[in-house]
């Protein structure tokens, strides 16, 4: 895995914690977010991708002080997360990878704020190659080619 800064996005604003993230295991990528209602424009080749967005609570202090939604590539995939009322403060929250494809060498990510402000963490892409067979078909998944984390 490698990481790059955060970059490609439109609209939000960065934010550093010092608390240390449970879950993280000690790293402190996810001390910091980019919150508020804002997207990314991600460049990629077309294709299949799983997308898995990390986050953590590091400002509000009680459930219901923050929802949001997400879109990847027009689809919406989370709605009104409270991401306090499903692990706390201060503790990681790791998305199921959702499975999309890109057509127009763009992956787009879109973040709406509901109550409050959204917010994101980290955005993990892998690749994803489909095999199949006359009995089966399965999935797989190479390294990640972008995980966007700020510092």
């Amino acid at each position: 895995i490698w990481y790059e800064p955060d970059h490609f996005f439109t609209g939000g604003t960065p934010n550093k914690s010092t608390a240390a993230i449970t879950g993280s295991n000690g790293s402190g990528i996810l001390q910091s977010e980019r919150y508020g209602s804002f997207s990314y424009a991600i460049p990629m080749t077309n294709g299949n991708y799983s997308v898995q967005l990390g986050m953590a609570e590091i400002f509000q202090t009680a459930a219901a002080a923050r929802t949001f939604n997400v879109e990847i590539e027009g689809k919406r995939v989370i709605s009104e997360l409270d991401i306090f009322k499903q692990v706390g403060r201060d503790t990681l929250l790791l998305s199921t990878p959702f499975i999309t494809t890109v057509n127009d060498k763009t992956l787009d990510i879109k973040v709406t704020s509901i109550v409050d402000n959204g917010t994101l963490a980290s955005i993990l892409v892998r690749k994803v190659t489909s095999s199949s067979s006359s009995s089966s078909s399965s999935s797989s998944s190479s390294s990640p080619l972008y995980d966007s984390a700020r510092t």
